[in-house]
């Protein structure tokens, strides 16, 4: 559905049609968009890119929680085939905001997102956390998508035994030992930020040549976390885990995975 320029989030906020206006036309390209969200009063960075080709957009939705977006390279994979967009969540990268965060809100967020968007179904793709919201937002509005992809996540079942022999088998007792001492770090240093992302992320690497060198990348670029949102969206699905009668278990450490 092409974009309503116009269309209010919340009915008080007025969002400009991405790309070149409706319905969408012209040559690929990325737009940075700040959308304002009077409801919460937050607002939220956004990039659009590509052209209607008669498929339904496609909105990607990064993890952490905590991390800013990354999904750029993903959106310049499919971008010749639709309207790709992406955001960064509440509280991370260009979306500034203080307060309690909860899974709750950043559902009401792509909420407001799709409505100011002026779509009526989209394609949601998500990633690790991202993977946990979309799974959510079609459980509660499976009328508003053409369809689902989710990528590492989410997490069901006793996945927590085999991520822990898989972890233990690709890193050293040494490796273990520093990524603890890091983690019980006050107040880190960029450089041990950066090496306990790295020690953090690269076992979730198959390639284990490239690994290390993957997972510094990304944590050179994945920053700065929010530590607070990370640890108030954990501590909320291991409640949720532990008092519903669900399998779903969350994979939120107090490291952005």
């Amino acid at each position: 559905m092409p974009c309503k320029a116009g269309r209010s989030l919340r009915q008080s906020c007025s969002v400009v049609c991405p790309v070149t206006g409706s319905p969408y036309g012209g040559a690929p390209r990325r737009l940075e968009r700040v959308h304002p969200l009077p409801s919460s009063r937050v607002r939220l960075r956004s990039w659009t890119q590509g052209q209607a080709t008669g498929r339904a957009p496609v909105v990607l939705l990064h993890g952490g929680p905590g991390l800013p977006d990354y999904l750029g390279h993903v959106a310049a994979m499919i971008d010749d085939l639709t309207v790709v967009h992406r955001y960064d969540q509440r509280g991370v990268g260009g979306s500034p905001w203080q307060g309690h965060h909860t899974v709750e809100r950043h559902l009401q967020d792509l909420d407001d997102l799709l409505d100011g968007w002026g779509y009526g179904r989209v394609t949601l793709v998500g990633h690790s956390y991202g993977a946990d919201l979309a799974a959510r937002y079609c459980l509660r509005h499976p009328d508003r998508l053409t369809g689902l992809v989710l990528l590492a996540g989410p997490f069901v079942g006793a996945w927590r035994d085999s991520d822990r022999s898989v972890r233990q088998a690709r890193t050293t007792e040494a490796q273990r030992t520093r990524l603890t001492e890091l983690d019980a770090t006050q107040d880190r240093t960029d450089e041990q930020e950066e090496e306990l992302l790295t020690l953090s992320w690269f076992p979730d690497h198959h390639d284990q040549d490239q690994a290390l060198s993957w997972a510094s990348q990304a944590a050179r670029t994945r920053r700065p976390v929010n530590w607070v949102m990370n640890s108030q969206i954990s501590l909320e699905r291991a409640t949720h885990s532990r008092t519903a009668s669900t399998s779903w278990q969350p994979r939120y450490r107090p490291r952005p995975c």
